[in-house]
């Protein structure tokens, strides 16, 4: 049996770097680290393979920049 393989991917021109993702996800600090991506603060995903795919990072980001693809 095949594993359904998502990717969380993060929109940099909408990201703000907030920090709400982190903040809500359950497994927050080993997904997530705000980085500085061309001068700018974004969040960026460590390991999609720790995510429970929860959405709530989708669902507390602010401007819409996370998403979820197969």
């Amino acid at each position: 049996m095949r594993r359904l393989m998502l990717e969380i991917t993060v929109d940099t021109e909408k990201c703000t770097g907030c920090k709400k993702c982190r903040e809500v996800c359950p497994k927050g600090p080993r997904i997530w680290k705000i980085a500085d991506v061309g001068g700018k603060k974004v969040a960026t995903v460590l390991d999609n393979r720790s995510c429970l795919y929860c959405t709530l990072c989708i669902s507390k980001c602010p401007t819409d920049a996370i998403t979820i693809k197969i």
